[in-house]
């Protein structure tokens, strides 16, 4: 499935594991995925699950990213975001890929 949002952790921890159950990386306060919506590579290739007692993710759809970005009269935030995905295509193992399948399993 495609990834249409970017998630933002605010508050807690998540795993980040591959197809075949593999853990990828840890994310925690401050840490963001989903920022392959930005490129063209959007496909699912891993599942987000929450890992502490509690979880507070904040879901920004593109349409959402994209009016706040107008808004301010810059794109700074959508080509920083497009860069990160650019180069986690790169490798990877660079970040994690995210759908709403996804999504749904962070609730614990």
């Amino acid at each position: 499935e495609a990834v249409r949002a970017l998630y933002v952790v605010l508050d807690g921890s998540c795993e980040v594991t591959s197809e075949d159950g593999e853990e990828v990386s840890h994310l925690c306060k401050g840490n963001h995925f989903g920022q392959e919506m930005f490129s063209g590579n959007a496909v699912c290739q891993y599942t987000v699950t929450v890992t502490s007692d509690h979880a507070t993710i904040l879901l920004l759809e593109r349409q959402t990213v994209d009016t706040v970005a107008r808004a301010r009269g810059s794109r700074k935030l959508s080509r920083a975001l497009s860069s990160d995905a650019a180069s986690a295509s790169a490798d990877d193992d660079a970040s994690p890929r995210d759908t709403e399948e996804g999504a749904a399993s962070m609730a614990k």
